[in-house]
């Protein structure tokens, strides 16, 4: 993947778990990105997001953080 596409990838990401704030599913979340992208290339985007600061990971679901709040709150995704 490109940078560019690491980025896009992130922002997808980062904005499904911004509006599912009870958990989204991680398995389902890689399941609909699996022509994308490949299991590591996804555990380490998710990891990216989590030491940003932006998500949770808990019994493979993924949280949004204040800090992913509000910046879905201040704009339509988090960075391009």
């Amino acid at each position: 993947m490109t940078p560019t596409e690491v980025r896009r990838v992130a922002n997808i990401i980062a904005g499904l778990v911004a509006e599912t704030p009870t958990g989204a599913p991680s398995g389902i979340l890689y399941s609909g990105l699996m022509g994308l992208l490949d299991l590591d290339e996804y555990q380490s985007i998710v990891g990216a997001l989590e030491q940003a600061g932006l998500i949770e990971t808990r019994c493979h679901v993924l949280y949004p953080t204040p800090k992913l709040a509000a910046a879905a709150a201040g704009s339509a995704g988090v960075s391009q």
